[in-house]
């Protein structure tokens, strides 16, 4: 019998079906804790993020601190983007769709749009205006120049505001 790297990769494939799984009770995975930390920013400005927003995510109100992320309204491009008026606490789910512009916050309401695509597990978050007081203020010009990517991102789908319109209203 030939070794089992001499085989093409179907061959391989097909034999899964039939070779017995036998579970490894080594994690040979290489830990993530530290991509995780990155991905939620800066330390410091998450910390910032935290305090200034109470620990809560704008949009959902989720206060598991675990699953609270840092996101930039204005991409990260250097150390000035850390700005806490460039940043809104989000839980991880939701920092994932606003960065790839299937969320957004429109800029004169504070009021959340969804991409439709998300409307049957999110569409309770439509229309929901963000917590973020007066206090708090955030960069009216990040926002608008962020929310210009989200419509972008709309009309490249095929998607115009008056079906968005429609299914807040409905």
């Amino acid at each position: 019998m030939c070794p089992i790297e001499d085989l093409p990769i179907m061959k391989l494939m097909k034999m899964t079906v039939w070779i017995s799984y036998h579970p490894s009770l080594n994690d040979l995975r290489e830990l993530v804790a530290r991509q995780i930390r990155e991905r939620r920013g800066q330390t410091k400005f998450r910390d910032v993020l935290r305090q200034r927003f109470n620990d809560e995510c704008v949009v959902t109100g989720c206060r598991v601190v675990d699953v609270l992320e840092a996101a930039h309204i204005s991409p990260y491009r250097g150390p000035e983007d850390h700005n806490s008026q460039n940043g809104l606490l989000l839980r991880s789910d939701i920092h994932t769709l606003f960065d790839l512009d299937l969320l957004g916050i429109n800029p004169e309401t504070l009021s959340v749009e969804l991409h439709p695509v998300l409307f049957l597990e999110y569409g309770n978050l439509a229309g929901k205006r963000i917590t973020c007081s007066n206090e708090n203020k955030l960069s009216r010009e990040a926002l608008r120049l962020r929310f210009q990517e989200f419509r972008k991102n709309l009309t490249r789908a095929g998607v115009n505001e008056r079906s968005v319109a429609q299914r807040l209203i409905a």
